[in-house]
């Protein structure tokens, strides 16, 4: 069923992203993006919720992996004319999830930045995903903040780093003095 819904533009080699749709419920615990599991319910709920808004400002994707179309995660872009805000969510206990993070930040970055042509592009990390943080500055990202002890781990809590992206084509030379 998923494949069919694959965008070719937001294709990788592991992963690409589509539209949710409400099958996508059965799944929420991969894409859904708050700080607890949702029912398949509350799921049908968030679904119909965001096509009624239809809000122009916000976007949710689903991260599918390219082999065998298992969700795996979601994405919520939220942007204005000029700035992008990306949250990214992976389905809890995934022994790659740091590796599929990374590739659907290498499909959207870009996208983002590049093609929707935004002004920023902003995202946050954990510092427990050293290949995301690899993609990220790979591709342009720069940190610029860090939430110290942000987020829970089993055992303890660890920092979360904001990273962003500044479109080339907006970028204002400062004047030198001759």
């Amino acid at each position: 069923m998923s494949s069919r819904l694959r965008a070719t533009f937001l294709s990788g080699d592991t992963v690409y992203l589509r539209a949710l749709v409400l099958e996508d419920k059965e799944h929420a615990i991969a894409w859904h993006p708050g700080p607890f599991p949702v029912n398949a319910a509350k799921a049908e709920e968030v679904l119909r919720d965001e096509h009624k808004s239809l809000s122009p400002r916000v976007q949710h994707l689903a991260i599918v992996r390219t082999h065998g179309d298992e969700i795996v995660g979601g994405a919520r872009i939220w942007s204005d004319e000029r700035w992008t805000d990306l949250n990214v969510t992976m389905a809890p206990a995934l022994p790659d999830a740091d590796e599929l993070q990374a590739a659907a930040l290498r499909l959207l970055i870009p996208w983002l930045r590049d093609e929707v042509e935004m002004m920023v592009t902003a995202t946050s990390i954990a510092s427990d995903q050293p290949v995301s943080i690899a993609a990220a500055e790979q591709l342009g990202m720069e940190r610029t903040a860090t939430l110290r002890q942000w987020l829970a781990r089993p055992g303890g809590r660890i920092d979360q780093y904001r990273y962003e992206a500044l479109n080339p084509d907006w970028r204002i030379e400062e004047p030198t003095d001759a």
